[in-house]
């Protein structure tokens, strides 16, 4: 299912919905537990998310160093999107049971980038050629939940530049369109 995308204001709210065939448990296992976070998501050994109201948040892969600001044991994780030199909004997950298995919810709230901060990011981090702030954002997020499915059958999981281009390009044609609306 793609993602989608709220302007208010300088932000963007980004929000994808998946359905899974597990159990809440399994899920959220996943979202939280070090060794399998990163499976799919931090692209790194592991991750570390202290599961409390500013608890810590690591993820190597990702470069992220963040705290957590929300927490609901198996229904709501929130944290920041941050790096040492970027901040990168707050990102939430919801589950829900469903008679299938598991809906999620997900929403990353972040800042607008100006141009001259667009340059900048571009400066400091290797990005792929085509990056464009949000439609690169929703590609992402999509190829992470595809990885979070693979990683939920116990499939292999490894990260596709060449999905990544692919979703790049339909978002961009997505997010034009639905400017011109």
């Amino acid at each position: 299912m793609d993602g989608t995308v709220r302007e208010i204001g300088d932000r963007y709210v980004l929000r994808f919905e998946r359905e899974f065939a597990h159990p809440v448990g399994k899920v959220w296992s996943m979202l939280t537990e070090s060794d399998r976070i990163g499976r799919w998501l931090a692209l790194a050994e592991s991750g570390e998310i202290e599961l409390r109201v500013g608890g810590r948040v690591h993820l190597a892969g990702e470069g992220i160093e963040s705290t957590v600001t929300e927490v609901e044991p198996q229904r709501v994780l929130a944290y920041g999107w941050r790096t040492v030199d970027w901040d990168g909004g707050v990102i939430r997950f919801e589950l829900e049971p469903t008679t299938a298995g598991t809906r999620l919810i997900f929403t990353h709230d972040m800042s607008r980038l100006t141009e001259d901060q667009a340059r900048g990011f571009r400066e400091r981090i290797e990005l792929p050629e085509g990056w464009e702030q949000l439609s690169s954002t929703l590609a992402g997020w999509h190829t992470i939940f595809d990885r979070l499915a693979r990683a939920l059958e116990d499939d292999p999981v490894e990260y596709s530049i060449k999905a990544w281009r692919e979703l790049n390009e339909h978002y961009k044609r997505t997010v034009s369109a639905s400017r011109r609306t």
